[in-house]
């Protein structure tokens, strides 16, 4: 047993040494993403498309076909989490009612009517019930490690890959925009903003009222209480692709799917999920290292 253990080792060295050739290259392409929630009541998650990613990789061939392919990549994820703003699921962040700025747009309004606290006629204004759409942006550094076969063909030719990979966050952002029951984002008539200026924007409106209600927050800070997610991610890829040889050198196309295992929820004290889903589209340029 222990001589055909040798043998095999020896078999394996030896064709690795006829196929050792390794390449190196570089990456470019867009991972359409989102992220799956098990219980999110309020809003619908959506697809986005636009979102870059670009890396570098390693082939490294072992035999007939079959390479080991490690990856180092940048990639952004993100996902649109549309209000829902009708029915029993409908939760509105601003409620309706009368709200004043405490600063008077009256020009001959006396210095003591701005900010004292009283809500002068010319101060006033309505808003409706107010609902948040938001915009969830998570940039992540990858390291996939992808097992390929390569169904070798000549000069060009078909591969399927699979492996695991490992992200870590390196920045994050959210923005809130807030739309009234017909999803419009602005109203009728003037609002006015905490300065006493005039705008018709219900987001602008809010924000000039910094204390009222978070518009902009990093997710992975947690600095809005409801989206808190964690840096780290887990998952495996699944992908398959063409290959077309130039020269020396390769070129590759390819179409992978993510699928994340780590519930990415950092909110404490609950027990719904979140995992990445993503697919992501690339072009591979690759060649031979030492030559």
């Amino acid at each position: 047993m222990k001589n055909i253990f040798l043998l095999v080792i020896m078999l394996t060295l030896s064709t690795y040494q006829l196929y050792s050739q390794i390449y190196v290259g570089a990456k470019v392409g867009l991972a359409p993403s989102l992220l799956s929630y098990e219980s999110l009541p309020n809003h619908k998650s959506g697809l986005t498309f636009f979102n870059p990613m670009i890396g570098v990789m390693a082939e490294v061939p072992i035999v007939y076909g079959f390479s080991i392919q490690p990856e180092v990549q940048f990639v952004k994820r993100s996902t649109n989490l549309k209000a829902i703003t009708s029915g029993d699921k409908a939760k509105s962040v601003i409620k309706q009612g009368d709200y004043f700025s405490d600063f008077s747009l009256d020009n001959l309004a006396r210095e003591e009517d701005h900010y004292n606290g009283f809500a002068e006629p010319t101060e006033q204004f309505q808003l409706p019930d107010l609902y948040e759409n938001m915009s969830i942006n998570l940039n992540y550094l990858e390291g996939h490690l992808m097992f390929k076969y390569e169904f070798i063909g000549g000069g060009s030719g078909l591969y399927v890959e699979a492996g695991p990979y490992y992200a870590i966050g390196i920045g994050s952002k959210g923005t809130s925009t807030l739309v009234n029951s017909n999803n419009k984002k602005s109203a009728d008539k003037q609002l006015t903003n905490i300065d006493g200026s005039l705008t018709e924007n219900y987001t602008d409106l809010i924000n000039s009222y910094t204390d009222v209600y978070k518009l902009k927050f990093e997710p992975f800070k947690g600095d809005k209480a409801e989206h808190v997610y964690k840096k780290s991610d887990l998952g495996l890829a699944f992908g398959a692709g063409l290959y077309k040889e130039l020269g020396s050198s390769r070129m590759y196309f390819d179409l992978r799917v993510l699928m994340g295992l780590q519930n990415m929820n950092n909110k404490p004290n609950t027990s719904s999920t979140i995992k990445s889903r993503s697919v992501q589209i690339s072009a591979t340029y690759l060649f031979p290292l030492g030559e």
